[in-house]
């Protein structure tokens, strides 16, 4: 990771999280089903399950000396693909979906202006 960097990721990453989790569920998941998958225990048990095996690859990348911006971005995407094709199938009715696909994007974008400073 570049150190100059640092501060795009940590201010990024603290501003995605306040949009996502404060303010953009007000707007976006209206109605009487407020549900979430933390609300579904076998849905919260594969959430879980797939986090801790993002944070294992994560472990073994780090391990093996691996470029960590290579390897954290792609399973972020892709851990973020999943809890939205999980929202979008079993809680269709919420639109919880659409703040996931929210949140990948931002993602998509910070890791855009990050690799922009860190590499070029």
């Amino acid at each position: 990771m570049n150190y100059a960097a640092f501060p795009i990721i940590t201010l990024g990453n603290l501003v995605v999280v306040l949009l996502i989790y404060f303010v953009f569920p007000r707007f976006i998941v209206t109605g009487p089903d407020q549900r979430r998958l933390q609300d579904i225990p076998r849905l919260d048990l594969a959430v879980k399950i797939a986090l801790f095996s993002v944070i294992v690859i994560l472990l073994i990348a780090a391990a093996l000396n691996m470029n960590l911006d290579f390897v954290g971005f792609p399973l972020a995407i892709l851990f973020g693909l999943l809890i939205l094709f999980m929202e979008k199938k079993y809680l269709p009715a919420t639109r919880r979906h659409l703040v996931t696909l929210c949140w990948i994007g931002f993602t998509c974008v910070l890791f855009g202006i990050y690799f922009g400073v860190a590499y070029f």
